[in-house]
């Protein structure tokens, strides 16, 4: 069996409704999964074969010439440029808050409307390090969440009131998905965190009154 000591692995954190619940819906808390993430391409020293299906048991250095057990996930079959994510958790020292800041229709003509969405992220992190956040949103579902169940494709456009910086992740989001990375500061101290905001805009398109 080959071993790999030098492997990049990525430590994630991730909120997404849909994918992974709410930690508390009445306080519209949603959960936060932590995970290791690994490449399977030539960059890692890996990528010739496809990394089989498999229970995966994960440690770490204790800093007393040891390793400390740290958990295990099964790993799905994952071929060659795909990715391997294992979860670890969940996150007790992120916290996020997500409401709906706006829902609003205009008729554009008969029964045709936009309907404007704006969704509020409020972001603590208590964690004495920084961290990055994956910040997922499903628009179809989001537009059911407000509208009722609807099989139609959703056509959707970005508001001029998203606050995230930069683009959306191209390798995490898809045609009916955004994901948002966002930085967060150390918690510094005792108390209260910094309280990060960020806002998400979107125009849905071509949607019927009503529905």
């Amino acid at each position: 069996l080959a071993k790999y000591r030098s492997i990049p692995i990525r430590k994630t954190y991730s909120c997404n409704p849909v994918e992974f619940g709410w930690q508390n819906r009445a306080q519209n808390k949603l959960r936060v999964p932590m995970h290791y993430v690994l490449k399977n391409n030539k960059a890692n020293g890996l990528g010739k074969t496809a990394l089989p299906y498999g229970k995966v048991r994960i440690f770490q250095d204790d800093g007393k010439g040891t390793h400390a057990f740290v958990g295990e996930d099964w790993g799905k079959f994952t071929p060659p440029d795909d990715q391997l994510k294992l979860y670890l958790g969940q996150a007790q020292d992120i916290v996020v808050k997500r409401t709906i800041d706006k829902s609003e229709q205009q008729r554009i003509a008969g029964n045709l409307y936009k309907h404007s969405i704006v969704v509020k992220y409020e972001i603590e992190n208590f964690k004495k390090d920084p961290v990055t956040l994956d910040i997922g949103e499903n628009i179809r579902n989001l537009r059911n969440e407000l509208r009722g169940e609807n099989s139609r494709d959703v056509e959707w456009e970005l508001g001029p009131e998203t606050t995230f910086p930069g683009n959306a992740d191209v390798e995490q989001s898809r045609f009916d998905k955004l994901v948002y990375s966002v930085n967060l500061p150390p918690h510094k101290g005792t108390g209260k965190a910094k309280k990060v905001i960020h806002k998400l805009h979107l125009i849905l398109n071509n949607e019927w009154k009503g529905r």
